[in-house]
C-alpha cells in the first residue's frame, strides 16, 4: 500500500516498512528506560533551540 500512495518513488515505501519494522522491535525489546534514553537522545537537540 504505502508504495501505491508514493507513486514514482516506490523506494521511500520499502524504507518507510524497513524503519517500521525497526521501530517495532524496539517498542518491542527494549526497556522503558532505553526508550525514554533514546527519545532524549534524538529530540535534545531540537529542546534547547
Amino acid at each position: 500500500m504505502g508504495a501505491r500512495c508514493l507513486g514514482s518513488q516506490p523506494h521511500l515505501g520499502e524504507s518507510a516498512a524497513r524503519f517500521a519494522e525497526v521501530f517495532e522491535a524496539l517498542v518491542e525489546y527494549a526497556s522503558d528506560e532505553q526508550l525514554d534514553n533514546l527519545l532524549q537522545t534524538v529530540y535534545q537537540p531540537q529542546l534547547e533551540e
